[in-house]
């Protein structure tokens, strides 16, 4: 009976573990992805500018706190700065 609780256990750490790396990956590839953008963009207002950069910092230290909610903070922040500058980008074509 133990060795069958013990074994779920395990079973059980094996298939959450990797969600949960998943999401951080998501995170820094996010981030990466935004920082790339805003890098590579070339007309924005000062005022798009400095929403993406707030939101990268609350990102970074969303992902600064190493918790799960702190992960999910950091990729939704990142997508909205994403979304910002992809939304840009879009008016000035």
């Amino acid at each position: 009976m133990k060795r069958t609780a013990l074994a779920g256990l395990f079973i059980c750490a094996a298939l959450i573990a990797p969600s949960a790396f998943a999401a951080e990956d998501l995170c820094d590839t996010q981030l990466k992805g935004v920082e790339n953008s805003l890098a590579s963009s070339e007309a924005q207002s000062e005022g798009l500018k400095n929403d993406i950069d707030k939101l990268l910092k609350d990102a970074k230290a969303a992902k600064a706190k190493g918790t799960d909610a702190g992960t999910k903070d950091c990729i939704e922040l990142t997508s909205q700065a994403q979304k910002k500058i992809d939304d840009d980008q879009k008016g000035d074509q």
